[in-house]
């Protein structure tokens, strides 16, 4: 047994420089200069709050300040941090001389002891806050963050300064790896770790392929890197057609060189679920490094199995692996590889596997920047340490201030909106804020119930334990900051795969914790059985495997498997216009457009299914403005219809037109489940097998309240052309024996001031009780509607149950004056 040689050698090498010159090019007395340099930002900040004291509300809550007055903050405190470095090295060197105590010594305590300035800002902003009557609970969670904070950098400044001598070693003890005789993988349960990594895979694979192919994945992102990658084999580079009618590099969008090392694992079955598959097994793998990193470090096997298997149960993990293809989903196991090997003392593999991780997306390089600031002061490498950070934020720099403008594309600094100093625009202007405002800056990251929430289900899991981590933290600080700061939700959700960036991190730092809880002889097994509760009964709230939002592997029903042979008559050579969901099956060609884009493509493929997904649409009826998009096509003889079924329309490009009529009355053609609707009603949405989806909306005697009116079903707002139209209530009817109205359906517009047309329901209708029956409403239109609504209002006779609304077009004249 014995310590790692190349630890050894960095201790030795670290030997304090003596004289104020050696002091300040010392690497491991930069904590004691930024602690200086952060008591001179506080003094100069505390001096323009209490001049400023009459702005300090809108100021911190709301980041409102003129550019010039914020330019003269900026300035005041960069002076503030300048004066204080200055008279910290002057009347030092004079007080350690009257004293006659050691230089170095005396600079330690004074820069622990300046932290105590850096309590001053916090006053006068304890001092604007006050309750209005009661304390809200944004306000309590505000003063308390204050407390918190400002207990923490007393006990910081405060706490016993260690002797110089032998610190090194002392500090870095949880962090060393000491090597046992027998570890190593084959050792212990090395192969049940590989056995359950084996099992998410298969299991995380069947569930994306499934979501697959019931048409639940999406064009972004899943159909942008099928594509990328069948053009980088293709052409040497990834190309998209995806964003608009022109095609983009999209390494302008993110630069990810590690596809080139993916493509050749891609090549052999050329397909977005050959992508699904390889995410699965890439995240799987990350249990491997997360169980041999705890093997080495706590030397308990038992532990190290309960963390690899608190990996797999992680929901934040499983949200990354469920949501289509990211590149950043490759980061989790590379990175956690890369901090295994440096634990371990490999510095080759270590750095390999860290450019690797660099290489995923650019803003990993900052990731890779703090773990090099990890390798300088926590593993006492300054010379790797510095080598890793420089190149870290070079590589930064030049991929998004120079390639990714030259290839058409731009850092996404739209995501951090609400931090952009008001003035100012991109990173500097995030920049500033972080600069000169840092308590709007904690409010907008801690404050947020959105990121709390975030927060507590990243650390919930592992109980806390990355708490523990202390010096460790700094890795997790970029990816943890880049999500706390955002304003783009998606950043600050487990359900999204931006959180896979932050996952090696916590578990590095669980590790590290527990290391720290077994230098106290404290039980790792009962830590270990803890872990692996939490993260069962954390994977049955939050995650996918056997949970309580599993409910099976996705299953195509009869609309997929019609809409997947529509899918299959697309030539695979053929330029192809399409809506969001149908878009992955397609993707592995040159030419794909998002509709309502269509750029001329050969193929038109259309599914107006009334609840699919038509995003770039976003509005109240997006469907509507989809089909009113499409119209033109159907009409203008361009295109001509080659297959319609179900709702799903494929034209072709020069195809003959004569059928185009029938593609007409397809589209415009729907069905409506009456529990999807809006109501007035205190909203019943009871199981009915005999319902279409198993669901119906239900009204009850009781529910109805005399002289209002009782809406049961209305919206959903959606547009027809002028024509003729059959609208179809399907109803059933539940009462005591009593004969009359049971409710009215009619088709009602907003825009012509009142229904369209409707019909009274009689209960003769229900002349066998427990069953359904239609109600038809014929409705003729000479002018376009955009708000329609199906409206069932009860009378409070008996109970009525209503399952879905349908269109059915008779004759639609529409633009072309193509009429049926």
């Amino acid at each position: 047994m014995g310590l790692n040689l190349r630890f050894m050698r960095s201790v030795s090498g670290s030997r304090r420089r003596t004289g104020l010159q050696g002091y300040l090019l010392d690497p491991g007395n930069v904590v004691s200069m930024l602690s200086v340099i952060l008591a001179g930002y506080a003094a100069a900040l505390f001096v323009w709050e209490a001049a400023n004291a009459t702005i300090l509300d809108p100021y911190v809550l709301g980041n409102v300040l003129p550019l010039p007055r914020r330019f003269i903050l900026a300035a005041m405190l960069a002076l503030g941090m300048l004066a204080a470095l200055a008279v910290w090295l002057v009347g030092t060197r004079s007080l350690a001389r009257r004293r006659g105590v050691d230089l170095a010594s005396m600079l330690d305590r004074t820069a622990r002891l300046s932290l105590l300035v850096a309590l001053l800002p916090f006053l006068p902003i304890l001092a604007f806050v006050e309750p209005a009557g009661e304390w809200t609970l944004g306000e309590f969670a505000f003063d308390a963050a204050l407390v918190v904070a400002m207990a923490g950098l007393v006990l910081l400044a405060l706490w016993p300064v260690r002797a110089r001598e032998g610190a090194a070693i002392e500090d870095d003890r949880v962090t060393a790896v000491i090597r046992m005789p027998g570890q190593g993988w084959r050792a212990g349960w090395g192969p049940l770790v590989l056995g359950l990594v084996a099992g998410y895979a298969l299991f995380m694979s069947l569930l994306t392929v499934g979501r697959h192919n019931a048409f639940a994945t999406h064009a972004f992102d899943l159909g942008i890197y099928d594509q990328g990658l069948t053009t980088l084999l293709r052409h040497g580079y990834m190309r998209s057609t995806l964003f608009g009618e022109q095609a983009i590099i999209h390494s302008g969008e993110h630069f990810s060189p590690i596809f080139y090392l993916v493509a050749p694992l891609y090549a052999p079955a050329q397909n977005a679920r050959t992508l699904l598959v390889l995410q699965s097994l890439f995240l799987a793998a990350g249990a491997i490094p997360v169980y041999l990193l705890a093997q080495a470090k706590l030397r308990h096997t038992g532990t190290a199995l309960a963390l690899a298997a608190a990996y797999l149960l992680y929901p934040a993990l499983h949200g990354v692996n469920n949501f289509d293809f990211h590149q950043i989903a490759l980061v989790t196991p590379l990175l956690l590889f890369s901090l295994y090997f440096l634990e371990t003392g490999r510095t080759g593999l270590f750095l390999i596997f860290l450019a690797l991780s660099a290489f995923t997306k650019e803003e990993v390089a900052l990731t890779c920047a703090a773990i090099g600031l990890y390798v300088w002061f926590g593993k006492r490498r300054p010379g790797l340490g510095a080598a890793i950070v420089l190149a870290s934020l070079a590589y930064f720099v030049i991929v998004t201030q120079v390639i990714m403008p030259a290839l058409g594309g731009e850092a996404k600094v739209f995501r951090f909106d609400d931090m952009i100093a008001p003035g100012t625009d991109g990173f500097a202007g995030v920049a500033l804020t972080l600069f000169t405002n840092p308590f709007y800056a904690f409010i907008h990251a801690f404050l947020d119930p959105a990121k709390l929430v975030y927060l507590a289900q990243l650390l919930l899991p592992l109980l806390f334990l990355p708490l523990l981590g202390f010096q460790g933290w700094i890795v997790a600080v970029p990816a943890l900051a880049t999500s706390l700061l955002s304003s783009y939700p998606p950043q600050f959700s487990i359900d999204t795969h931006y959180a896979a960036i932050i996952i090696p991190p916590l578990f590095f730092l669980t590790v590290l914790g527990l290391a720290r809880l077994r230098q106290h002889r404290l039980p790792l097994r009962a830590f270990a059985a803890a872990v692996v509760v939490a993260g069962l009964a954390s994977n049955y709230q939050y995650g996918w495997l056997f949970s309580r939002q599993f409910a099976g592997i996705p299953q195509p029903d009869e609309h997929d498997r019609r809409l997947a042979g529509v899918v299959a008559e697309v030539p695979p050579g053929a330029s192809v216009s399409t809506l969001s969901d149908i878009v992955p099956h397609l993707s592995n060609r040159d030419e794909i457009y998002l509709f309502p884009v269509v750029a001329g493509a050969d193929y038109l493929l259309f599914d107006s299914a009334v609840d699919g997904n038509f995003y770039p649409l976003t509005s109240r009826d997006a469907r509507s403005e989809a089909i009113a998009t499409l119209i033109p096509y159907i009409t203008g003889g361009e295109y001509g219809l080659v297959r319609s079924e179900d709702g799903i329309v494929l034209l072709q490009r020069g195809q003959e037109p004569s059928r185009n009529g029938e593609a007409l009355l397809a589209v415009l053609s729907g069905t409506w489940e009456a529990e999807t609707l809006r109501t007035n009603l205190p909203e019943r949405n009871q199981p009915d097998a005999m319902a279409s989806a198993g669901l119906a909306r239900v009204s009850t005697p009781d529910m109805i309240v005399p002289g209002e009116e009782s809406v049961l079903t209305y919206g959903p707002y959606t547009a027809l052309p002028p024509g003729k139209y059959q609208v179809v209530f399907r109803l059933r009817h539940e009462g005591d024996g009593a004969e009359g109205i049971v409710g009215t359906v009619e088709v009602f517009s907003n825009a012509a001031g009142g229904a369209l047309a409707g019909s009274d329901v009689q209960t003769s209708l229900f002349d066998a009780p427990g069953q359904y029956r239609e109600v038809v409403v014929e409705l003729e239109t000479q002018q376009p509607f955009s708000d329609l609504e199906f409206r069932v209002l009860p009378t409070g006779l008996g109970t009525l149950w209503v399952d879905t609304i349908q269109v059915i077009p008779l004759e639609v004249n529409g633009e072309g004056k193509v009429g049926f």
